[in-house]
């Protein structure tokens, strides 16, 4: 993907400038600039990602237990008992939604917010770590924030381990 100008892409004038010969020292260091930028690495590509994520698939309690179809608002039954083996608890909201909510802000990268959490934190992040592969994990009092816009990820893995 290249970075646009105002007007032109960057091959487009590169190659302009080529053509012509001409370039202003603005048009010059803009290119320079564009050129010396390398893409950001993905991270959830990165080897100690990959590792925390084959850890969390083989984590005893983080099995897929019921199948469960999500309404269009993001509602999910509750189950009719908790389950007995995972660490960490979920506590829905009044109207019976998961507290997974999208966290936005302006000049800032998008986040994922989960509340109402109890229990064993550390579990709880590494389970994360399989749904959202790479993403910082940030606590705070009675919540969680995961980098990334993940809430449909982790919504659909709470309800299938039974939360």
């Amino acid at each position: 993907m290249a970075i646009a100008t105002k007007y032109y892409s960057v091959e487009e004038m590169a190659a302009r400038l080529i053509t012509r010969g001409v370039a202003s020292n603005r048009q010059v260091k803009k290119l320079q600039f564009v050129r010396r930028r390398a893409p950001a690495p993905d991270p959830a590509t990165t080897p100690e990602a990959l590792e925390r994520a084959a850890a969390a698939a083989a984590l005893p309690w983080n099995v897929k237990r019921r199948e469960v179809e999500a309404l269009a608002n993001g509602w999910t039954p509750p189950p009719e008992a908790p389950p007995a083996d995972v660490p960490f608890g979920v506590r829905r909201s009044a109207g019976g939604f998961l507290p997974v909510y999208p966290k936005l802000r302006a000049n800032r990268p998008p986040a994922t917010v989960l509340r109402h959490v109890s229990g064993d934190l550390d579990a709880l992040e590494a389970g994360l770590a399989g749904v959202a592969p790479g993403a910082a994990v940030t606590r705070r009092l009675g919540t969680v924030e995961v980098r990334g816009d993940n809430a449909r990820a982790i919504r659909d893995w709470l309800a299938g381990l039974g939360l």
